[in-house]
């Protein structure tokens, strides 16, 4: 038993001392709403550039190793009390309120293509072109 306990206390050490890759700041490069934009009329199109496209350019979305997150951009009613969940094999950020675990803010897939990474916002099709600061 003490045997178990001790490998168990070894694999949860090892994953704390090793932090996903998320951890850092990220910085917001360019947001392409391209494929909403299509079926938009131009004030729509102009209402989606002041409440969303502005807000998020040049953002910075922040996962502190200690499972809080921030994000800079002023997103109307989004919580500022939150933690991330990182699901490596799927490259899966789950951003949550910190006080209420069942909550779901966002969920933001992780993507790599050819040394860039992208934010996709899951349930939408909003992607954003990022970099580790």
């Amino acid at each position: 038993m003490g045997k178990v306990f001790l490998i168990a206390l070894s694999v949860i050490l090892l994953k704390w001392q090793n932090p996903p890759m998320i951890v850092g700041k990220w910085i917001v490069d360019d947001v392409d709403v391209s494929a909403m934009k299509q079926k938009m009329t131009s004030q729509q199109k102009e209402q989606m550039k002041n409440f969303f496209i502005k807000p998020l350019t040049n953002a910075v979305f922040e996962f502190k190793p200690d499972h809080h997150f921030y994000l800079s951009a002023n997103l109307g009613n989004m919580p500022k009390d939150d933690y991330w969940e990182y699901d490596d094999a799927n490259k899966l950020v789950t951003i949550k309120e910190y006080s209420d675990s069942r909550s779901l803010i966002m969920k933001i897939t992780v993507l790599t293509n050819d040394g860039i990474t992208y934010f996709t916002m899951q349930g939408s099709p909003v992607i954003l072109k990022v970099h580790k600061l």
